[in-house]
């Protein structure tokens, strides 16, 4: 015959499955609540999960922020540079148009005729082009 296992009464059914999850077929056999120390095992390999990636996603950002303040001191560094060296050019162009100023007339003359052998034209050397229109 065919047993029949109907519950009838629902107080029945709450006697029968009363603490029922402390009984679960999930333990390792040997074990004496392998099952609970299994599930606190993975809840601690959750959380250090969460907190090495959070260590990681924090460590990355302080890199991010230290990196970027870096090269932003450069640029500042950089733009001052510029400056000064805009300021130097301008200095050196002065000094450049001041020597030129003070070299007198003379003196160019005299180097002229001395190195590089420059003369006057003289009369006989100028030539004189007749032009018609």
């Amino acid at each position: 015959m065919i047993k029949n296992n109907k519950i009838k009464d629902i107080n029945e059914y709450r006697k029968q499955n009363k603490n029922n999850y402390k009984n679960r077929e999930h333990k390792k056999p040997g074990h004496k609540n392998s099952g609970r120390k299994n599930n606190k095992y993975k809840r601690r390999l959750k959380k250090r999960r969460v907190l090495l990636l959070a260590i990681l996603v924090l460590g990355s950002s302080v890199g991010y922020i230290c990196g970027y303040s870096v090269i932003a001191k450069m640029k500042y560094d950089i733009h001052y540079l510029k400056k000064d060296l805009r300021k130097n050019e301008i200095i050196l162009e002065g000094l450049k148009a001041r020597s030129y100023e003070n070299r007198s007339v003379n003196k160019m003359e005299r180097d002229a005729k001395e190195k590089l052998h420059m003369d006057y034209p003289k009369n006989n050397n100028i030539e004189y082009i007749d032009v018609d229109y």
